[in-house]
């Protein structure tokens, strides 16, 4: 035992000072994302009073704040958490937050658990006076069926409309890059050739309805326009976020 060890010395020293770098690393990391959480915080604060918005620090259960299928939690779903929620009128009542769900899948044939994956994003909840039909709508692309990617988007969207049990994906006339799904009732009208021209400016917007509630997210990695390219909306462009987010709210109130 005596002899192995000066023999290791070396690779001992090596392994000893490899962890404390990984440790300083994961620390600053640590320090650096509990940094940036505290500046959102303290901007959405400050945001919401300046526009007589109400701020609730949260995390609650998205449940409390609308019963639907997105906020719920299963087998797969473990948690669907609600922080940084701001609710106020503009133009009409909407209440924005920050959505963590944490889910958790399984693979091969004896139900093998995956790790959970974690996700955050900015969403809008609104209360429509008239119910929707449970749809969710995704804008991708505004590219035409005569190009390249419209063409590779309308073929997965024919597969997914012949796959089994899979009939509630809908085409959008002469949109094939953008994504309709029906979860019960009949959303195609709500997206006709000439209505939905209106989500031509709007890609990366995603649109969920579920009875009275309207629930929409926007990803700043495909919609731009300016915007910072991170997982939630900045602080910086909530104004639009929220003036963009009603704009869609009445698309949908005078269906």
């Amino acid at each position: 035992m005596q002899s192995i060890l000066p023999a290791h010395a070396p690779l001992i020293a090596l392994c000893a000072i490899a962890l404390v770098i990984l440790l300083i690393v994961w620390g600053v990391i640590h320090a650096a994302a509990s940094a940036r959480r505290r500046r959102r915080k303290a901007g959405l604060r400050d945001w919401a009073f300046r526009n007589g918005f109400d701020y609730t620090e949260g995390p609650v259960p998205a449940r409390d704040l609308a019963s639907i299928q997105f906020f719920a939690t299963d087998t797969v779903v473990r948690d669907v958490t609600a922080t940084n929620i701001v609710r106020g009128p503009r133009g009409t009542n909407v209440t924005l937050l920050d959505l963590h769900r944490t889910t958790r899948s399984y693979s091969g044939p004896y139900g093998i658990r995956a790790p959970s994956t974690d996700s955050t994003h900015t969403y809008a909840l609104f209360n429509l006076a008239d119910p929707v039909p449970s749809f969710s709508f995704t804008a991708l692309t505004a590219d035409g069926p005569d190009t390249e990617r419209g063409q590779a988007l309308a073929q997965l969207t024919r597969l997914a409309q012949s796959a089994p049990g899979r009939s509630d994906h809908i085409a959008v006339p002469d949109h094939p890059g953008f994504l309709l799904i029906s979860h019960g009732g009949e959303a195609a009208p709500l997206f006709t050739s000439e209505r939905v021209r209106f989500f031509e400016d709007k890609c990366g917007w995603t649109v969920l309805g579920e009875g009275s509630w309207l629930l929409l997210s926007a990803d700043p990695m495909i919609y731009e326009h300016g915007w910072k390219r991170m997982p939630v909306v900045d602080v910086t462009n909530y104004d639009d976020f929220v003036d963009l987010a009603t704009a869609i709210r009445q698309y949908f109130a005078t269906q």
